[in-house]
């Protein structure tokens, strides 16, 4: 009645449950009625990871839950071979899921190109094994004249123009060129028909 009413306010620091305040730089751990906050590098009540960041492929998705190996398989997967339809990234990744990350996720992006080239080119040219370095005379190759489709990302990513090096290298998950072969040969045997691959 008299116009002298005053509205005031201060600000809460301190962590209180059932306030109904949550103080700047409180987290969801201090403060119940703080929301945990993915991507600030403090894993809180709720969240299954936290690394600080709101990607995905790195183990922990933009929703702060972890990535199973099959997750980033098929992130990768996806990723690195355009096209590929989603019932063959889902085969290969619940088939091959150790194979595929062997090759999508080696220790540096040369290798993961270097593999992903091999994968590439024989799931275009439907060749298989040795027919892909060699091509049709094995006679030639032995002599160190390979015809096949592949030599060029094969012999890049082997580190060698040598077939019985090549072969020996072909089982190799040390090696480029030898996690392909491994990779392709899961993805053969386990997706052939979902992945429409035919091999010559």
């Amino acid at each position: 009645m008299t116009c002298n009413v005053r509205c005031s306010h201060w600000q809460i620091t301190a962590l209180t449950a059932g306030d109904g305040c949550c103080p700047d730089g409180a987290t969801a751990d201090g403060d119940p009625d703080c929301n945990p906050t993915c991507g600030n590098a403090i894993k809180e009540k709720g969240e299954e990871c936290d690394d600080g960041n709101l990607a995905d492929g790195d183990g922990c998705n933009r929703s702060c839950r972890n990535e199973t190996s099959s997750d980033l398989c098929k992130m990768r997967v996806a990723q690195k071979q355009v096209g590929v339809s989603d019932a063959c990234v889902q085969c290969v990744c619940g088939s091959c899921t150790n194979q595929a990350n062997a090759c999508y996720a080696a220790a540096n992006e040369r290798d993961v190109d270097l593999c992903n080239g091999i994968v590439e080119c024989v799931r275009e040219n439907g060749c298989s094994g040795t027919a892909c370095y060699c091509g049709g005379d094995l006679l030639a190759c032995s002599l160190g004249y390979p015809t096949g489709p592949c030599r060029m990302p094969i012999e890049r990513a082997a580190g060698t123009s040598s077939l019985s090096r090549l072969s020996s290298l072909s089982r190799s998950a040390d090696n480029p060129f030898g996690r392909a072969s491994i990779f392709g040969e899961c993805a053969y045997q386990s997706c052939g028909q979902v992945c429409g691959l035919t091999m010559q």
